[in-house]
This record gives C-alpha cells, sequence and structure tokens, in this order.
C-alpha cells in the first residue's frame, strides 16, 4: 500500500521547480530589456564621441534589432529542439574568462 506521503512528495517539488524557472526566464528577459534600452541610452555619447550623424545611429539601430529579430527564434528552435541545459553558462563563462 503506497502511503499518503509518497504520492504527494514529487507534487511538492514540482511548484518549486515552475517557479525557479519562472525566474530565471523573468530575469533573463529583464537584461534583454535592459540591453536594449542601454543602447538607446548611449546614442548621443556616440554620436559626440565617434563623430557619428543619424543614419550611421540608425544603422546601428537597425543592426541589433535584426539581428535580435533573426537569432532570437532561430537560438529558440535550435535550443527546443537539441536541449543542452548546460549552454547558458557556458556562453556566460567563455566571455568572462577572456576577459582574464
Amino acid at each position: 500500500m503506497v502511503s499518503k506521503t509518497d504520492r504527494n512528495a514529487p507534487e511538492s517539488a514540482a511548484p518549486k521547480t515552475a517557479v525557479a524557472v519562472l525566474a530565471a526566464i523573468s530575469v533573463c528577459h529583464m537584461l534583454n530589456d535592459v540591453i536594449q534600452s542601454l543602447i538607446l541610452a548611449i546614442y548621443p555619447m556616440l554620436k559626440s564621441n565617434l563623430a557619428l550623424d543619424f543614419a550611421q545611429i540608425g544603422l546601428i539601430t537597425f543592426t541589433f534589432q535584426a539581428t535580435a529579430s533573426v537569432l532570437q527564434p532561430l537560438v529558440g528552435y535550435i535550443t527546443d529542439r537539441y536541449p543542452t541545459p548546460y549552454s547558458l553558462w557556458s556562453a556566460w563563462a567563455r566571455p568572462c574568462w577572456a576577459s582574464f
């Protein structure tokens, strides 16, 4: 006979995992939004320090937005098709290691 605690054990772990995954997705989305806002905020500095005109700044914006629009669905498809749990950590660690 199965006891009541054995039957409920996996159910109690599921909400904690779901909350952790939701928190991680939320933080990553927040970082993406911060980066997009940061690009806009440094336009005046780019214009004055690098002597750029508005067309060149528009090209920077277009490149940033087009790259994000193309790469996000592509990377999403690849990671859904071939999941690698440590790819996010690896992608974060490589630039950090290169900075040393």
